[in-house]
């Protein structure tokens, strides 16, 4: 009985299937970014499809494929359930940075992804820093719909330096009083440039004009043993040199800071004319053995580490630390031989002899181009920057100066397109009206040994005293023989006339001086005046080329033109 049911059931169900016939075939519709007519059919089998239409904003319609391209048509019989793609002449790729619209890339179809020729801009908040490392999409991606891409964003720790108060670390509206560190600062090979470790050093060296300054810098970015030298502790002399080292363990490195004294050095100032009459620029090179001689015996406390060594100095201290970047990578000791040794100077003057600069990969010299300071000494004196010298140079430099809030370090002028262009050649000027043999050799400054026999003496002996006088009173000085008619000038600029000049400004202020070193280093003076500089006194009467040149070595000036370079 059982089994004659279940064949009655069989059979039934056998009937009611075939009086159904096929079931319908799905077809659905993908209009890809795009708008369809329909979006799904149902079709007997092997029937021809009847497709619809597609349209899509400023795209061309290429027709319907399937899931492995192959292109269908109203003629094509289906068999299955299938899910057709709309094709386009091209498709949008979008690109979303932190889920905003960056920018919208058409690629054609079948071709490989396009990304923005620009990437997005890093950004700081209070505690860190978000540096872009790319797009998440396969560079090889073959596009064949519209496509959204995310940026991908790397988050890093980060300090600011803030040495003043007042300052919006974040808005970075002062740049001498806040600046950024984060360890991975470090990570670049010394041999490769980097900007962001160039803006840090530039910052440090320029906050050097006292140890309590330097000191905080250093303490508030978490480094220890900060060592300053005894002249922060007492009036700069002629033979002094101000340094700070500075030292943090990073990643199982010593990381050590060597910073050199570049403002408020007053009497070291006199050490940048004593040239010597051979070998390295001796001003500098004696200094730089002095930091030198500190250095190795500070490193003892370091001596099984892994160091990483950054010195740096801006203008004399550039000087000074071009040079002790020479002496440690010229000679067989410990820091070469074991340290890894970052080099960043900035406005720095030549201090080494031409036969010994050689091109050290890892120096590098930040070098505004019409900064007199960079030109000095001559070239013609056989003295050169060891390392790279990286030009600082830009065709607007009054709109870079005006964005960071500088403008008023420059005279007032009129803005206009190649005045920076002017000042370069204007320095060049200078120097070359210097140092142009005039046919006499008693007065020239043509070369380095008539410099050394006729002036060094006479130079350094005069600006040991006026840097013994306030600040004021050098103010006082040049307002008054800028004042001065041409008349009373030529009274004023014979050996005589300065004499009486400088012997009552320094009796006045209270500045003791030996009679007959005074009246021959105003004998040579008078012969500089008349001879190699008198074709600048007279060309430079009612212009502001003069007060421009001594602007452009301000620190704002460096720092907008850093700030703007292009790291190729």
């Amino acid at each position: 009985m059982k089994k004659t049911y279940l064949i009655l059931m069989i059979f039934i169900i056998t009937l009611m299937l075939a009086s159904c016939g096929p079931l319908p075939i799905s077809v659905k519709f993908d209009a890809n970014g795009g708008v369809a007519s329909s979006t799904n059919l149902e079709l007997k089998e092997g029937s021809e499809v009847g497709l619809p239409t597609a349209t899509k904003d400023n795209k061309t319609f290429l027709g319907w494929f399937d899931q492995d391209g192959n292109e269908v048509t109203s003629t094509t019989t289906i068999t299955n359930n299938i899910t057709l793609y709309a094709k386009w002449d091209s498709y949008d790729v979008t690109y979303l940075s932190n889920d905003e619209l960056y920018q919208v890339v058409s690629v054609a179809h079948d071709e490989k992804i396009i990304f923005p020729k620009t990437n997005p801009k890093d950004s700081f908040d209070a505690n860190h820093q978000y540096t872009f490392e790319g797009w998440d999409i396969d560079k090889d991606t073959i596009v064949t719909k519209d496509l959204t891409v995310n940026a991908i964003w790397n988050s890093e720790d980060i300090m600011w330096a803030k040495v003043k108060a007042g300052v919006d670390p974040i808005k970075r509206t002062m740049f001498r009083l806040s600046y950024i560190y984060k360890d991975s600062l470090f990570d670049v090979e010394p041999n490769t440039f980097s900007k962001e470790l160039a803006l840090f050093a530039f910052g440090a060296a320029n906050l050097t004009e006292d140890g309590t300054t330097i000191s905080s810098f250093y303490s508030s970015l978490e480094f220890d043993n900060i060592h300053l030298s005894e002249s922060y502790s007492h009036t700069p002399t002629t033979s002094s040199i101000g340094y700070c080292f500075a030292h943090k363990q990073v990643k199982g490195s010593e990381v050590i800071c060597v910073t050199i004294r570049g403002e408020n050095y007053q009497s070291e100032w006199v050490n940048n004319f004593i040239v010597g009459q051979g070998g390295d620029h001796q001003g500098f090179s004696e200094s730089a053995t002095q930091v030198k001689d500190d250095l190795e015996e500070y490193l003892n406390s370091y001596s099984s580490g892994n160091i990483k060594l950054l010195i740096t100095g801006y203008s004399r201290g550039g000087g000074v630390a071009n040079n002790l970047a020479h002496q440690i990578l010229s000679s067989d000791n410990y820091l070469q031989a074991n340290a890894k040794m970052y080099t960043y100077t900035f406005e720095a003057p030549a201090s080494v002899e031409m036969a010994n600069g050689i091109d050290y990969p890892n120096v590098f010299n930040l070098v505004n181009s019409a900064d007199i300071v960079c030109y000095v000494p001559p070239i013609r004196y056989g003295f050169k920057r060891c390392g790279i010298d990286i030009e600082l140079y830009s065709t607007n430099l009054e709109s870079a100066l005006l964005a960071n809030g500088y403008m008023t370090k420059l005279p007032s002028f009129e803005a206009k397109a190649g005045s920076y262009t002017h000042d370069i050649a204007f320095t060049n000027y200078v120097i070359d009206t210097l140092t142009t043999f005039n046919g006499d050799t008693s007065s020239s400054l043509n070369t380095r040994q008539l410099y050394y026999s006729n002036y060094q003496e006479s130079i350094c002996y005069l600006m040991g005293l006026m840097l013994k006088m306030d600040k004021s009173v050098i103010t006082t000085i040049q307002n008054d023989l800028s004042s001065r008619s041409k008349v009373e000038l030529a009274a004023l600029l014979t050996a005589n006339g300065l004499y009486s000049y400088l012997s009552n400004m320094l009796n006045s202020n209270g500045v003791s001086y030996d009679v007959p070193k005074l009246s021959s280093a105003c004998q040579a003076l008078s012969k500089l005046i008349n001879g190699p500089a008198m074709p600048l006194i007279t060309n430079l009467a009612g212009s502001n080329n003069l007060s421009r040149m001594l602007a452009m070595h301000a620190f704002e000036v460096t720092y907008s033109l850093l700030v703007n370079l292009e790291v190729k």
